[in-house]
């Protein structure tokens, strides 16, 4: 197995465990099971994006082409991911 497959598993894993552990903060908390208003970036889905690049950011050491990597699939092309997504990747590498 490649080590770039491996390195956007495991950072959408840890992605995903945040965002569902924010979710459950939100249901305990409001009492409505999927965050509304300006709280909707609290998603696994997109939290799992976010970590899948900033893992792969961090492992590679070249940012901006994995967030273009993440973001540029051909179904799923979303520009409101891009911004948060490198400033995850340079984080990422900042801290490699």
């Amino acid at each position: 197995m490649c080590c770039g497959c491996l390195t956007s598993v495991s950072g959408s894993l840890y992605g995903r465990a945040i965002g569902v552990g924010l979710c459950y903060m939100w249901q305990s908390i409001n009492g409505t099971p999927y965050p509304t208003g300006t709280w909707k970036w609290i998603d696994p889905g997109i939290m799992a994006a976010v970590g899948a690049a900033g893992l792969l950011g961090g492992v590679n050491r070249i940012a901006t082409a994995s967030t273009v990597i993440v973001v540029r699939k051909p179904d799923t092309f979303d520009s409101s991911l891009i911004c948060p997504m490198n400033d995850v990747d340079i984080f990422g590498s900042w801290v490699a």
